[in-house]
């Protein structure tokens, strides 16, 4: 039996590897900053996380910092929570007129 005070959580890659033995990768998500060499690129970040959870190869956590109340409401999320995330899609829009 799992001894569940031993499972500290809060740090999703702690918790993940605690839960699975996989080393996990942590990718920061912010805006790219002009002159900077390393930039987030958002949409092949987006890109490489669809194709790998949809074949399988990993698990993804998402978590929040810390929010300002009517951020956290509007938002729906507890600030500085990790959430595990269940799905992520491709959705297209199609621009009005």
């Amino acid at each position: 039996m799992w001894n569940y005070a031993v499972f500290v959580g809060l740090i999703q890659n702690i918790d993940l590897h605690a839960l699975t033995g996989w080393i996990p990768e942590r990718v920061a998500i912010r805006r790219s900053v002009p002159g900077v060499e390393e930039t987030f690129n958002a949409d092949r970040e987006f890109q490489r996380i669809h194709e790998r959870f949809h074949s399988g190869h990993c698990l993804v956590t998402v978590a929040t910092g810390e929010l300002r109340d009517g951020e956290a409401d509007r938002a729906g999320l507890v600030p500085t929570h990790a959430y595990a995330m269940l799905d992520i899609q491709i959705i297209q829009v199609a621009a009005t007129i």
